[in-house]
């Protein structure tokens, strides 16, 4: 797996090693393109985990970035 790089300047909040790997799995796969390349099963399938836990770490990590994100727009 390609290596990516989440973090920028130290405001990346922290991420469990859960987490990151389901953003980070997701991004390579191509989940955040439109239209989506993979779906969260498939994802789910290639991480071994249950849909429903993958769906949660991936769900907690975009809660997270996305509060940063809009944080640093105001």
């Amino acid at each position: 797996m390609k290596k990516i790089i989440l973090s920028a300047s130290g405001s990346i909040p922290k991420l469990t090693n859960k987490q990151r790997f389901a953003v980070e799995l997701a991004i390579e796969k191509g989940y955040y393109e439109y239209p989506r390349k993979i779906s969260v099963q498939e994802l789910a399938k290639i991480s071994k985990s249950p849909r429903s836990t993958f769906q949660e770490h991936l769900r907690k990590a975009e809660s997270k970035l996305m509060k940063i994100l809009l944080q640093s727009q105001n």
